[in-house]
């Protein structure tokens, strides 16, 4: 799957409304991006419905590289969707979020998808924290510390 934008689309399937909300959230930060196509459960019967959709057109557009980013690995929509790797035009990534779907729209490099699904979970990794009082105060404590205040 080399490197071609053009030939690029982002699939978003979750539960609920989330694929259309991370659409929402990738619009007002990035503009209008056409390679993105939520397929929110909500809109469908089942997830057996949305596979159905997607395998048709992975059927009918060969020459166009899927990447299928689900909400929750183990989750009906990722079980049903994944059957869909077996496309070599296709590769499922799972625990959708807006640091890891903008990652990997926004990797200007010369990256096939696989690869830039793999540099945005490594970077999407550190980006999850948790954060409470004391851990913020020794936070502060420390960096005070190190810089002699």
């Amino acid at each position: 799957m080399a490197n071609n934008k053009k030939n690029e689309q982002f699939i978003l399937a979750s539960h609920g409304s989330l694929a259309t909300g991370m659409k929402s959230a990738i619009k007002m930060i990035c503009g209008e991006d056409e390679r993105i196509e939520p397929y929110d459960l909500d809109n469908y019967e089942s997830p057996l419905h949305i596979y159905k959709l997607l395998e048709n057109l992975i059927i009918k557009n060969t020459d166009t590289n899927y990447c299928i980013i689900t909400d929750i690995l183990g989750g009906s929509v990722q079980n049903a969707l994944l059957h869909l790797a077996v496309f070599d035009n296709v590769i499922i990534v799972t625990g959708m979020n807006l640091g890891l779907v903008l990652s990997m729209l926004l990797d200007s490099g010369d990256y096939t998808l696989m690869e830039k699904a793999e540099r945005a979970i490594a970077a999407s990794i550190p980006a999850i924290q948790i954060f409470s009082k004391k851990r913020i105060l020794k936070e502060l404590e420390e960096y005070e510390k190190e810089d002699g205040i």
